[in-house]
């Protein structure tokens, strides 16, 4: 059990801007927070203008203030670096640091993010803000927590600066040493790109048409590492000045523009910023369950904080859908389901102008009490979300241990990503399919690396791995070989990490471990679709892509009925040593696929905890003790689920849960079951 901070409580709390409202709100602001029960605030996020008015000149009576009145009041602190967005005399004084855009213009001030993340005065900066305000907290006792900046690359993914050019040139030059293995790597034979020094080369700004695979792989590369070296910056400050105490930033969930996996890996705990659209019912909550498990799977030994979220509603889709009543509880649990320690909201208080001005907040325009004496929803829901909190502790530090793993490559998916391609393939999409029909089934997973260690995994899916190296395919086929079931999608292990296709047939490095080689790609129109027929007879629609796939020992499984490639195998396995490896070879409809895993997870040997219908999500966290079983009702209807000869005690009810039970819309059950009961643990 690794617990996140010296605190024996789920953090729960806000963004809190003080700096927005005059000082006698802020004495009701704690008031309020201790009946919400909140425990901690963020605090300083976009403060920098107001922690540092002038060059050089630090104002911190207003922070000294407003800390020490929350530890009095009770709430700790998650304190902010404050590097998010720059000032205006910054700005003035060094506008090297403004972003440039692809196509040359300068990206100004009066919005935020506004910096170059490798401007040198940008960086120089903020080390000096950073070491000021580390310096003055860094072992204040309300501290609990730094947090990094703000939602890295959400507005700025690159710049297009000369600058920028500079430091590209320099980290192509480490990267290959001599501009002849760039020129190979490249292939700038291609289109007659040859370069005869690094001084030559530039970001890939707005040309004529596509510009070269190569350099646009390794720009994104570049500016990921970027990224990472803003995070190392600051946490070698504030480790400097306030050792022991925890350091996160918070992650964007639906934006991969950096390796998370890379920027992750120092951190202390990761945490990120969920905002899924009520619009979207049941599949926003299963596209959430999906990035809780990503952004959990990036430090799977330990908890993570969920570090905003919205109760209400958010001010930036075209249409901004309320909530309806229960929602919010329902998924501040599913993300303790999978694995939060904290929940947090942004933001406090809601503000009166600016941009964020009808975005939801804990407490809104209206108060926390309306003119009738009643509270209002939004404060209610929270405050009773708070009190629930309490009941739970016994969680806190325990972990999910899944033996399912979907594969994720930062760096497949951005070369994926690039133009010129049999089809647009979006690797996202294609784990969100996979990891839905697990949701459905109430399989817990993580999702990882290729380069990480698999040993621990029953079964593992690898979706659009487009790119692949030797040694992450040897890893696969070890695990294979050792019993391990592997279920590949199409338009897998195409290219190496170079970016350059394999050549004899795809998927060239997993031929021998699934069985087969892939001949051609036919991607299918918007309006055309062909079906396939399994061993079972059942027939099933397949759109967008299909494969001509040749057998090698595999045995087909399904073939297309009809269409150009009727008769070949649609779905091949192909068993290996002691275990199996399954290849898909086209995107076939969701239904099947679900289908389809409920008989690998039988052959895989995982079991079931809870048996349920439909929107009824399930999860299991643990420690060396208990289990803790989740069961959260996303539906907007009663929901039956069977426990079968599992016996708990909810956590949040106290009430004693076994066989089969029903949940009304958005109920909660936490199971809390002791190992002594010999309770299977997937």
């Amino acid at each position: 059990m690794k617990k996140l901070f010296d605190f024996d409580e789920i953090l729960f709390g806000a963004d809190y801007n003080p700096e927005q409202w005059p000082q006698e709100v802020w004495q009701e602001d704690i008031k309020l927070m201790q009946a919400a029960q909140v425990n901690c605030v963020s605090l300083g996020i976009f403060s920098w203008a107001k922690i540092e008015p002038n060059d050089g000149i630090f104002s911190f009576d207003w922070l000294d203030t407003i800390i020490e009145m929350l530890h009095q009041g009770g709430i700790k602190v998650n304190l902010a670096s404050a590097t998010a967005s720059p000032p205006a005399w910054l700005c003035k004084k060094h506008p090297d640091i403004l972003p440039i855009d692809i196509a040359g213009q300068t990206l100004w001030p009066g919005s935020r993010q506004h910096y170059n993340p490798a401007s040198e005065s940008y960086r120089s900066h903020a080390r000096r803000l950073i070491g000021a305000i580390a310096k003055r907290y860094g072992k204040h006792p309300a501290v609990i927590s730094w947090h990094i900046n703000n939602e890295y690359a959400c507005h700025i993914q690159a710049s297009f600066d000369d600058e920028s050019a500079r430091h590209f040139r320099y980290w192509l030059e480490l990267r290959y040493e001599e501009i002849s293995h760039l020129n190979r790597v490249w292939n700038t034979a291609f289109w007659s790109q040859n370069y005869e020094s690094f001084d030559e080369i530039l970001p890939p700004r707005k040309a004529p048409h596509n510009p070269n695979p190569g350099q646009l792989l390794d720009w994104k590369r570049f500016w990921s590492d970027k990224y990472v070296e803003l995070v190392e910056m600051e946490l070698a400050i504030i480790r400097e000045l306030s050792p022991g105490i925890p350091v996160s930033t918070n992650l964007v969930g639906e934006q991969f523009f950096f390796d998370r996996r890379a920027l992750s890996k120092n951190l202390d705990y990761v945490s990120w910023d969920s905002y899924p659209d009520p619009a979207l019912g049941l599949q926003a909550a299963s596209r959430n369950a999906m990035h809780h498990d990503f952004i959990r799977s990036l430090k799977a030994d330990r908890p993570f904080v969920l570090m905003e979220q919205v109760n209400t509603q958010v001010n930036w889709r075209a249409i901004n859908s309320q909530k309806p009543e229960g929602v919010m509880r329902a998924q501040s649990f599913q993300a303790i389901a999978r694995g939060a320690d904290g929940i947090m909201y942004f933001q406090w208080r809601q503000s009166k102008a600016g941009d964020e001005m009808f975005h939801g907040a804990l407490v809104p325009h209206l108060g926390a009490v309306m003119p009738n004496g009643e509270e209002t929803r939004a404060f209610r829901e929270v405050r009773e979300l708070g009190q629930e909190l309490k009941n739970i502790k016994s969680i806190i530090g325990s972990i999910q241990k899944p033996q399912v793993a979907i594969l994720y490559n930062a760096e497949s998916h951005w070369a994926l990503s690039l133009p010129s391609k049999p089809a647009s393939i979006d690797t996202i999409q294609c784990i969100e399919t996979w990891h839905k029909a697990f949701w459905n089934d109430h399989i817990d997973l993580d999702i990882v690396h290729p380069d990480d260690d698999l040993s621990g995994y029953k079964l593992i899916v690898a979706p659009a791995l487009f790119m692949l190296s030797q040694t992450q395919a040897n890893k696969i086929e070890s695990f294979v070989e050792h019993g391990g079931k592997l279920i590949c999608g199409y338009f897998s292990g195409i290219v190496d990490q170079n970016n350059h296709a394999y050549l004899g047939g795809h998927p060239r490095l997993l031929q021998k471990v699934l069985g087969i080689w892939v001949e051609e790609w036919h991607p299918l129109q918007k309006n055309e679709c062909v079906t396939m027929i399994d061993q079972d007879c059942i027939k099933t629609e397949i759109h967008n892509w299909h494969e001509l796939v040749h057998l090698a020992g595999a045995q087909a499984i399904a073939s297309y009925d009809d269409g150009a490639l009727a008769g070949n195998p649609s779905v091949t396995r192909n068993y290996f040593g002691k275990g199996s490896a399954y290849y898909l070879a086209a995107d076939i409809d969701a239904p099947w696929i679900e289908t389809f895993i409920i008989s690998c997870i039988k052959k895989s040997g995982l079991r079931k905890r809870v048996i349920s219908q439909a929107g009824l999500e399930t999860s299991i966290r643990e420690n060396d003790t208990h289990i803790f079983i989740f069961i959260i009702n996303h539906n907007q209807s009663i929901a039956k689920a069977d426990l079968a000869s599992l016996s708990g005690t909810d956590l949040l009810s106290g009430k004693t849960f076994t066989g089969p039970i029903e949940l009304n819309p958005q109920e909660v059950l936490i199971l809390e079951i002791a190992r002594s009961k010999s309770v299977h643990c997937p």
